[in-house]
């Protein structure tokens, strides 16, 4: 709660808040090592752990993300039929600027789960990225093909036909 209030401060941080947030970080991170140290054969202790790294790469933690990359691929391995493990080592992945890891990451939670909207939505963002609009348009039509309701996806479709900014839907619920 402390880092979060912290971290969302809308000022400069004093240095009371930055070593208040270092701390709080410190906790966090020593608090997911110990759970994957504690039971090293449950994937949601890597799980937790490759989400706290995410989180504090948003917040300009060097190599945060890389070693969140390292911790979803640790959960991977002990549960490799997930794809949402794969989608998370793609976000964190495209989030480092390495998008040819992020795509292959999608892609195998992908293959993983043929109807899964997220990584779709995931591959959309990646081929906009890369100037790819077509791909990018290609992939929004095939998420909102199974959720053809979904007023969010709608709206980006048509951005993306309207070659018009408007940010990715909210992910999709499973």
């Amino acid at each position: 709660m402390k880092l979060n209030t912290i971290a969302n401060k809308k000022s400069e941080l004093s240095d009371t808040d930055k070593a208040d947030l270092q701390a709080s970080f410190d906790q966090v991170v020593n608090s997911a090592q110990l759970a994957a140290a504690y039971d090293p054969s449950n994937y949601l202790n890597f799980q937790l752990l490759g989400s706290v790294y995410q989180s504090v790469g948003s917040l300009g933690v060097k190599d945060a993300y890389s070693k969140a990359v390292e911790a979803y691929r640790a959960a991977s391995s002990l549960n490799p039929l997930n794809p949402g493990l794969k989608l998370a080592m793609a976000g964190a992945s495209f989030v480092d600027g390495k998008v040819k890891e992020a795509k292959d990451y999608a892609k195998e939670a992908l293959s993983l789960k043929q109807d899964y909207i997220d990584a779709l939505i995931t591959l959309s963002q990646i081929a906009k990225s890369e100037g790819n609009n077509s791909g990018a348009l290609s992939y929004a039509q095939a998420a909102l093909s199974l959720a053809p309701a979904d007023k969010n996806l709608i709206q980006y479709v048509d951005s993306l036909k309207n070659s018009t900014p408007a940010p990715a839907p909210d992910k999709a619920k499973q």
